[in-house]
């Protein structure tokens, strides 16, 4: 069957079949992975909320986060992990038998493809302009994609997390400040269990040790942008100091990155690990040290003050000690 034969049968299919209406339709690049917390969080809060939405997602950034696994895995493990919302959460299908009433994404590089998506079913557009995901200040190229995004005839809302967002869009022209929201942090999950969660473990407390650890991604060597250099840095100075101190890095980091031999069994590599790990290992932890940079992995590019990380970390009790070179 010729490649042009099949473009005509897509075509065609959009006629014949079924339109399935819906209030609102979510697309995504890597949902829905567990290593990306916030998303299971604030996906699944929509599908909770709205029966008749569906995220669809192309998997496209999988092979940055997990080279093993396929889409179609990680949509087998949500299915039975969640199985209330496995039938509305599927691979991105094109717009063939998709009518949404409302197009939703996260990140500038992912709205960018699905804005003429929602363009061409007519559906009013928003997104969540979270740092990363190809945001960069001072940037002519994302700029102009900022101004064609928010320019559109579908655009509705754009939703802010940080302070530096907001006021980079108004300031630039980029955005009218009755279309910005501004909703501090973004969403996350709490991995504390309430009131059946059992007291905090505390240094001189419940424990005798003094445990600080390092959460991150790892985007570039040595993870520098994040501050594992730092981390480690400060490791070393604390371990002298205090012989009751424990170090612990989470992310796909090791032994390899940087030269730890003289903590030696003071710290821990624990490689990147699911939303069910942190609940537990946050109960243990006194500290997370978040030394993060500004404009290190790219040109413009930045973290979110604190990072999700930390935002994750505070909230089962754990000392949030972050920078925040953009105030």
């Amino acid at each position: 069957m010729s490649k042009k034969f099949q473009r005509h049968l897509r075509k065609l299919a959009q006629f014949i079949l079924p339109k399935v209406e819906m209030d609102l339709a979510v697309f995504d690049d890597l949902f829905p992975h567990p290593l990306s917390a916030f998303r299971l969080a604030e996906y699944n809060a929509y599908l909770a909320r709205f029966s008749s939405c569906r995220v669809y997602s192309t998997g496209s950034t999988l092979p940055a986060i997990s080279k093993n696994q396929t889409l179609n895995e990680v949509l087998d493990e949500y299915a039975g992990n969640f199985p209330r919302f496995k039938d509305r959460v599927s691979a991105f299908p094109g717009f063939r038998g998709v009518k949404p009433k409302l197009v939703y994404c996260m990140f500038i590089n992912n709205a960018r493809w699905v804005l003429p998506l929602a363009e061409r079913a007519g559906a009013g557009f928003v997104f969540t302009l979270y740092p990363g995901g190809g945001l960069q200040l001072r940037n002519q190229e994302c700029d102009e994609i900022l101004k064609r995004v928010c320019s559109s005839k579908n655009f509705r809302k754009v939703i802010t997390t940080q302070k530096v967002t907001r006021d980079y869009l108004l300031q630039n022209g980029i955005g009218a400040a009755e279309d910005i929201e501004f909703i501090y942090g973004g969403a996350f999950p709490c991995h504390a269990n309430g009131n059946e969660q059992k007291e905090k473990q505390r240094f001189g407390k419940s424990k005798d040790t003094f445990d600080l650890c390092f959460v991150a991604h790892k985007y570039m060597p040595q993870g520098r942008d994040k501050g594992y250099d730092l981390f480690v840095a400060t490791a070393k100075k604390l371990a002298r100091s205090c012989p009751q101190s424990r170090f612990h890095v989470v992310g796909p980091f090791s032994k390899e990155d940087l030269d730890v031999a003289e903590l030696n069994d003071r710290i821990s590599f624990h490689g990147s690990q699911k939303p069910e790990f942190f609940g537990g290992f946050y109960d243990r932890m006194d500290m997370i040290l978040s030394p993060n940079g500004s404009f290190i992995l790219h040109p413009g590019a930045f973290d979110g003050f604190p990072t999700g990380c930390c935002i994750e970390a505070g909230m089962c009790g754990v000392a949030v000690m972050a920078t925040d070179d953009l105030n």
